[in-house]
């Protein structure tokens, strides 16, 4: 986690007080393009790791970017993916911990904009910097 080691949660007992974050990013980078001239349906259609046989990976999915909020009666997941749709997913995990519901457009949308904008604060920053973001839900 950019600006804080985790080495001291890691390695806490639940008889030790540990400062933790309440929110913190997680994101991942899949692959975009893809030529398979031996599968030409699939040319650009955002597939990676295609094999001989046309059976390809979806990649587009799997580019995302989530904002995981948890502390004092707040506990929610905020996820950006990165596909045709740029597609959001919202969740109160103390509601839904399975992620049945999403929230995004039932939500308050001043708390959705505010997990926005802390998701992309937090992806732009680095260092001791990310540590000091407030989130003001």
């Amino acid at each position: 986690m950019d600006g804080v080691s985790m080495v001291p949660i890691l390695m806490s007992d639940s008889s030790t007080d540990v400062v933790t974050r309440e929110n913190f990013l997680v994101e991942h980078y899949g692959e975009h393009s893809v030529d398979n001239p031996g599968c030409p349906q699939l040319h650009n259609e955002g597939m990676f790791v295609c094999h001989s046989h046309c059976e390809c990976q979806d990649s587009w999915n799997n580019t995302y970017s989530c904002l995981r909020v948890i502390g004092q009666g707040k506990n929610y997941k905020y996820c950006q993916l990165e596909d045709l749709l740029n597609f959001v997913e919202v969740y109160d995990l103390d509601k839904d911990p399975h992620e049945f519901d999403n929230i995004v457009n039932t939500a308050d949308q001043q708390l959705i904009a505010i997990l926005k904008q802390k998701l992309f604060d937090l992806s732009r920053c680095s260092g001791i910097a990310c540590k000091s973001l407030p989130l003001n839900i």
